[in-house]
């Protein structure tokens, strides 16, 4: 008996109307924070460094840095499912299908937390049946996306008449926060807001499938759980990056990816394209490791649906 193959359509992508430039949002964030010129140089690195040349957000900076926990929440609870659901449209448009006849949605975000939440929302906004099966992946950062990605296969596989739904939303600027650390600095000179969504079905739609999905591997490096981190904090959710990140996924990477494997990167900053190029797994010039830096270098990383970009 043939194992049935999730099929991925064309992603639908949105970011938010305020787009800024990287040096422009750099020497906001020095002022607003009274950086000192040790801090300022440290952070004009990070930005030479980043790869990026623009970032959108929901807020402008100066509404989003003294927020409270609470604060923040309900503007992602204003903000999330308006760009969610230009992604969604998006998304069944290139499937070639209407809001009808999706059957499973799910909601991947690490930024945001309300119930009911982003799925209730857009599901009654775009006319969704009232019999959608509701799902959400939550605070698994931009490893969030590929997680998604499994679980729609996983269901799709389930039912084959099932029409998936996935949608990334991320309003990572709700989480700039005033504090000179330089593991704030290096997020706060990374992360963007941005949604993303894709139809994953077993059975051919009108609109052309990309790609089909296999079961997928998975990899947890040892000695690294602090190397990236995300906690809730009574002024938004605080995130650290070590600089040792690059170096464990190149290694990684060596071992993990096999010689016929077709890979494409989430974009989660300069120094992982690198490491990955230092690795063999995509090749500089191509567009392997070109495409992710080209939406590194537009949007900034949006986590979990920067993949789908």
């Amino acid at each position: 008996m043939s194992v049935p193959r999730p099929l991925l359509h064309a992603p639908g992508v949105a970011t938010p109307a305020l787009v800024r430039a990287q040096t422009d949002i750099a020497a906001e964030q020095a002022e607003r924070l009274g950086l000192s010129s040790t801090a300022q140089q440290f952070l004009g690195r990070v930005v030479a460094g980043s790869g990026i040349e623009h970032r959108a957000a929901v807020l402008p900076l100066a509404d989003v840095l003294h927020m409270s926990t609470a604060e923040r929440m309900h503007a992602f609870h204003v903000h999330a499912p308006t760009l969610a659901e230009r992604a969604a449209r998006q998304a069944l448009v290139n499937a070639g299908i209407s809001a009808q006849d999706i059957t499973d949605l799910i909601i991947v975000t690490c930024t945001g937390f309300r119930s009911p939440g982003v799925g209730l929302a857009i599901a009654a906004s775009m006319g969704m049946r009232d019999s959608v099966r509701h799902m959400q992946v939550g605070f698994m950062g931009c490893f969030g996306g590929v997680t998604g990605l499994r679980a729609a296969a996983g269901l799709a596989c389930a039912d084959p008449e099932a029409r998936v739904l996935l949608v990334c939303v991320e309003l990572c600027s709700l989480h700039f926060r005033p504090d000179a650390d330089p593991q704030n600095l290096v997020a706060i000179t990374l992360f963007a807001d941005g949604a993303a969504a894709a139809v994953i079905s077993c059975a051919q739609l009108p609109g052309a499938a990309m790609a089909a999905i296999g079961a997928g591997r998975s990899r947890v490096i040892p000695g690294t759980e602090d190397h990236m981190t995300w906690t809730v904090t009574d002024s938004g959710f605080a995130m650290t990056l070590a600089r040792e990140v690059p170096d464990a996924v190149e290694q990684a990477m060596r071992e993990f990816a096999g010689a016929d494997a077709a890979v494409i990167l989430h974009p989660g900053g300069a120094g992982i394209i690198d490491a990955c190029v230092r690795a063999g797994v995509v090749h500089a010039g191509e567009p392997s490791a070109e495409v992710p830096r080209a939406v590194l270098r537009e949007h900034g990383n949006m986590s979990s649906g920067t993949v789908l970009f």
